[in-house]
Order: C-alpha cells, then sequence, then structure tokens
C-alpha cells in the first residue's frame, strides 16, 4: 500500500522532472547535437600544437 505522502513525494517529482530538469536536458542535447553535427576544424599538425605549461607546487600555492 501506498501512503499519501509518498504518492505526492512522486507527483512532485514529476512535476519538477517536466519544469526544471526537462529544458536544461534538451539544451544539453541540443548543443550536443550541433556539435556532432557540426564540420571538424581542420587536423593541426603535432609541430602547430604548443606544449603546456607545467606548474610546480610553488607556483600553484602563489596564484
Amino acid at each position: 500500500m501506498v501512503s499519501i505522502r509518498s504518492k505526492k513525494m512522486k507527483k512532485f517529482r514529476t512535476i519538477k522532472r517536466e519544469t526544471v530538469f526537462k529544458p536544461v536536458e534538451d539544451a544539453r542535447f541540443e548543443k550536443i547535437a550541433a556539435l556532432l553535427n557540426a564540420p571538424r576544424p581542420e587536423e593541426r599538425n603535432q609541430s602547430q600544437l604548443k606544449p603546456r605549461k607545467r606548474l610546480t607546487w610553488k607556483q600553484i600555492s602563489q596564484s
């Protein structure tokens, strides 16, 4: 047997999913679809890529 409180919790959870989370999920899916459908940038040669600068612990603690 399901209590009234449990039914209300399920109802409010469903409402919250539809009003709060659904627009966020839809926007995320649209953004991902746009990225997947976009033309890929030209592949760079390894010589064109800049090496990442490694930080030391001293530099990290100062910032």
